[in-house]
């Protein structure tokens, strides 16, 4: 076979320009491994001899795609191909598009061969400049500016190019130029160069195209940094006020993206004159000196119409805090009103500038408490997170204000209840830091406790367990003696060790607690010679709190996203805030508190829903998430009827769910483009845990099948595996170790054991969304078609269904199909192919007119119609025949209504 397919593409090649199929045929050699070495140098010798000047550009770009190909697939021929491909870019007559391909393949081989690095630079500095001064090609200079790094160009030569091509003619070479000058500012020390690039940046600030602009801010602030590096004194302090005011200048300029870049540039200054960072907050002139395009720079971008811009101006602000507190100060009190905006980023973003600037000790006067406290009433969960996490730093000076702290989080928890693990550990936080002020809320409030405990306060356990960890934070606070909390409290703090442990997690051991709690109120459930001195107990406690507290804080601030500049990287972020407190309802779901989880759950849900979303790439991320959620809520009812509630039913609810969990995770997999390693494993893993919970609760009978499926999801597991670096989980390990013992069924409770010990050891983990998750989805509409307007059949015939589909994201192996159903047991398929209309892989819209053949003898009925998504990797087999799909459907759509009514015959009169 390798010699026909050889003799065939020589056939071809022998031509002066080489078809397409003799390229196709050398490609197939050159990848495959089992291609002998004569016949890969065979193609070689015959690729090098086409190699002509005289040849098209498309021939002549294959043969150099196919000579590519060989570099990095046979890297025994790497010299050779390097010295041809040298020669033939030195040829005269030589296209310049020719030359420059040429010239990358010469440098990725030698980026995969050092010792070809010096003969790169012999030929590719002249050949840069040659082309770069004479090509017309705009296309080719482009690319030459955009790759000139790559090429081992001399620096200083780099920056003389760069320089000219800032005034090209074209907008392109101006903006490459651009881009390619703010990457040179490494290993420059001459400051006249130095000087000469800070001032064409601030030239080009000026041009008529945005793009341009964009690429000058980021030549202002590249340079301008170097020259504030390089300076000494005041020299040093005059350069950074010049690039500040530079930048300032343009704060509003016409192009939203140039207001963002300027933004981002600010923020990245690390110093400025204290009288001119207060100039960028004021409107008006402060000092006469100043110049005016400082003044007011940060009240216009806190008010720009675009959140991007707005959120920009916020993380700057926070940046800046930093150089100057009296700017701090001002500025606390603009980003304080930004908890107002309208969009949801923004809000975050001011909130998290604030946190840095709190933990800075910058604090929220009290007069701008009011604000603060209004975002804990927040639609969004991360904009209430983010709150708390600044009251938490609080320091109050009053009982006043601390009252009013208090108050604010009893009313977050009232109204938000999923909160409580986050309020509980806020609470405890500040508590411990104003123990004085706490002790005197808990004396206030113990007759409340008390009540509730004599059973005359109904079930208001949220509200208790909100003021036992205000005891228990008082009593561990270096401020006052531990005796000022009452012995009762701490046995009351027993009774809801659950709730009360989940939500301070972060900062005590729930061990450590109980004994902490049983000593203090002299529990007689744990023996004298087990209860350790209080003051070690406390000491002991403060230490893991503040250890812990500490260790934690990095894993809060990864599930924040800063950098949101498109829409789709603001629902990504929001989406995996949310997904980041995964931690929390598995928790809950461990203890029973199913209830709860759903409530948590559905909260989420809807505020996902209630996300105004325009941008398409943002679709992808929202509707896994939602189906995700929707998997957890009926894994959640799952997991605690037969793991917490030890409930084993053999009724037809549990196999409903197990069935729609099945299909959701099906969906999660196959539905959706772009999901990484990680988060395939992840759902392959609940895949597993859903077949063990099955074993535990069906017949011995279904044993076989159900094992059958495990092993078989498990081998996609292992292949997984083995193509990254993902570290199993003890789940997964014990899995593949105990495959071989589930292979004939066993009886009883010995099985039943086994499959329990599995569960005991799976853990549910935090899953991160990438970005640009694409969704396979159809949109199906039925074409002049109403229950007033049926369409028209002959009994017995076919007819015609004219559908308008809309596909998304659809690849070339998925196979579709339109199901028909009558009945629960009459159904039709018909096979719908894509490419056929057209192929696409983002969104392809068309009409299909799909033969329906069972039209019964009645004189009007009524079908659903769909569009279905055939699952080839499932192991159910739906239909034998060659008239339908092989493996069960995923469907892609929801189910139209198609009403028909029988064709008359014109009556006799």
């Amino acid at each position: 076979m390798e010699q026909q397919v050889l003799r065939s593409f020589l056939q071809n090649a022998a031509n002066s320009t080489p078809s397409k199929h003799a390229l196709t045929l050398a490609t197939s050699l050159i990848t495959n491994p089992s291609t002998s070495i004569s016949t890969i140098s065979t193609i070689y010798e015959t690729l090098t001899l086409s190699l002509s000047p005289n040849l098209n550009s498309i021939s002549l770009h294959h043969i150099l795609s196919l000579l590519s190909h060989l570099s990095l697939h046979r890297p025994h021929l790497r010299r050779l191909i390097f010295s041809s491909l040298r020669s033939f870019s030195l040829l005269p007559h030589n296209s310049p598009r020719s030359v420059v391909e040429s010239l990358s393949i010469l440098v990725s081989i030698a980026e995969q061969d050092s010792e070809l690095v010096q003969s790169v630079k012999e030929v590719s500095e002249s050949v840069f400049l040659s082309v770069c001064f004479g090509c017309d090609c705009i296309s080719v200079r482009r690319w030459l500016l955009l790759n000139a790094t790559r090429l081992l160009v001399r620096p200083a030569v780099l920056v003389s190019v760069f320089f000219g091509f800032c005034k090209d003619p074209y907008p392109e070479i101006r903006k490459a130029a651009l881009d390619g000058l703010s990457n040179c500012c490494v290993g420059i020390e001459d400051r006249g160069i130095m000087e000469g690039c800070y001032f064409r940046g601030v030239e080009m600030l000026s041009d008529m195209h945005d793009s341009v602009r964009c690429s000058a801010v980021r030549v202002v602030s590249e340079w301008g940094q170097v020259l504030v590096a390089f300076s000494e004194g005041e020299t040093k302090m005059y350069w950074s006020d010049a690039l500040f005011e530079t930048l300032c200048s343009i704060v509003r300029d016409m192009s939203v993206d140039v207001r963002l870049r300027v933004f981002d540039a600010i923020g990245k200054i690390t110093m400025a004159s204290e009288s001119i960072l207060l100039q960028s907050l004021s409107k008006k002139i402060l000092v006469k000196s100043q110049t005016s395009n400082v003044a007011g720079a940060f009240v216009h971008g806190l008010e720009d119409e675009f959140y991007e811009v707005r959120r920009s101006a916020c993380s700057s602000l926070s940046a800046l805090s930093i150089l100057s507190s009296k700017f701090a100060c001002k500025a606390l009190t603009l980003l304080v009103d930004m908890v107002n905006d309208d969009s949801l980023v923004v809000r975050l973003q001011a909130l998290q500038a604030v946190h840095h600037m709190a933990q800075h000790d910058h604090q929220v006067q009290e007069e701008n408490l009011n604000m603060l406290f209004g975002a804990l009433f927040d639609t969004s969960t991360s904009i209430r997170s983010e709150a708390r996490k600044i009251i938490q730093l609080l320091r109050v000076h009053s009982l006043k204000v601390f009252k009013f702290c208090v108050n604010g989080l009893v009313g977050n928890l009232e109204n938000y209840p999923q909160d409580e693990a986050d309020i509980f550990f806020v609470l405890f936080i500040i508590g411990r830091n104003h123990g004085s002020y706490a002790v005197s809320i808990v004396e206030e409030t113990s007759r409340d406790i008390d009540d509730f405990f004599e059973g005359k306060l109904g079930s208001n356990g949220a509200k208790t367990a909100f003021f036992l960890v205000l005891a228990i934070s008082a009593s561990l606070s270096h401020e006052i003696n531990i005796c000022k909390i009452p012995p009762r409290m701490y046995s009351y703090a027993v009774t809801l060790l659950g709730r009360i442990s989940s939500g301070l997690a972060s900062a005590l051991d729930r061990h450590v607690l109980f004994t902490y709690l049983c000593a203090c109120s002299r529990s007689t459930s744990v023996s004298d010679s087990k209860l350790i001195n209080g003051e070690e107990i406390l000491q002991h406690i403060v230490t893991d709190s503040s250890g812990n507290q500490e260790s934690c804080e990095p894993s809060r601030a990864q599930i924040s996203r800063a950098d949101y500049q498109l829409e789709e990287m603001e629902v990504g972020a929001l989406v995996n805030l949310v997904l980041a407190q995964i931690n929390s309802i598995w928790q809950l779901m461990q203890v029973g508190c199913i209830d709860e989880v759903i409530e948590m759950l559905r909260s989420w849900k809807e505020e996902l829903e209630n996300l105004n979303i325009t941008s398409p790439q943002s679709f992808g991320v929202l509707a896994f998430a939602l189906k995700y959620i929707r998997v957890l809520e009926l894994f959640g009812k799952a997991w605690t009827n037969l793991i917490c509630l030890k409930k084993f039913p053999l009724t037809g609810e549990i196999e409903i769910n197990f069935g729609e969990i099945d299909y959701k995770l099906r969906e999660l997999v196959h539905m959706f483009l772009g999901v990484d390693k990680e988060a395939a494993v992840h759902l392959l893993e609940l895949m597993l845990v859903t077949c063990t919970l099955k074993l535990c609760s069906v017949e011995p009978w279904c044993y076989e099948f159900i094992l059958g499926k495990l092993s078989s999801i498990y081998s996609v597991v292992e292949l997984l595996l083995e193509k990254g670096s993902i570290e199993p989980s003890k789940f997964l390990v014990e899995v593949g170790n105990s495959l071989h013992e589930f292979q004939t069924p066993l009886g009883g409770l010995s099985n039943l054991f086994q499959f329990k010990k599995l569960l005991e050891l799976f853990s549910l983990k935090q899953i991160e969304l990438p970005e640009g998750l694409k969704h396979v989805k159809a949109e199906l509409s039925i074409v002049n078609n109403t229950c007033e307007s049926p369409l028209l059949f002959v009994s017995g015939l076919p007819v015609g269904i004219s559908l308008q589909i809309t596909l998304h994201n659809i690849v070339v192996d998925n196979r579709l199909w339109v199901k028909f159903t009558v009945s629960e047991d009459s159904y039709q398929y018909v096979y719908l192919d894509p490419k056929q209309f057209g192929y696409c892989d983002k969104v392809k819209k068309f009409i299909f007119v799909a033969p329906f053949y069972k039209t019964p003898k009645a004189n009007f009925f009524k079908l659903t119609v769909t569009v279905g998504m055939e699952c080839s990797s499932s192991d159910n087999l739906i239909s034998r025949n060659c008239r339908g799909p092989k493996h069960e459907l995923l469907y892609l759509c929801e189910e139209k209504e198609v009403f028909l009514s029988e064709k008359k015959s014109p009556s006799k009169t």
